[in-house]
C-alpha cells in the first residue's frame, strides 16, 4: 500500500497535476470574491429585471 502511494505521488510530482490543482484552487479562490462583488449583480440584475428596490426592502422587512 504504502509503495502504491509513493509511487502515485511520484507520478503526480513528475506530471505536475499537484501544482495544476494548486493553481487551480488558489485562482478559484482569488476569483470567487470579484465574481460575487461583479457578476453576481448583473446576472441576478439581468434575471429580475421587473423586481424595485421598493419590494425587495418590503419583503426583507416581512421576513424578520
Amino acid at each position: 500500500m504504502r509503495k502504491a502511494l509513493k509511487k502515485e505521488w511520484l507520478y503526480g510530482i513528475r506530471n505536475h497535476r499537484f501544482l495544476i490543482v494548486g493553481i487551480g484552487l488558489v485562482l478559484l479562490g482569488a476569483l470567487t470574491p470579484l465574481m460575487m462583488a461583479y457578476l453576481l449583480p448583473e446576472l441576478l440584475g439581468q434575471q429580475m429585471m421587473n423586481l424595485t428596490p421598493e419590494i425587495g426592502r418590503a419583503s426583507c422587512r416581512e421576513r424578520v
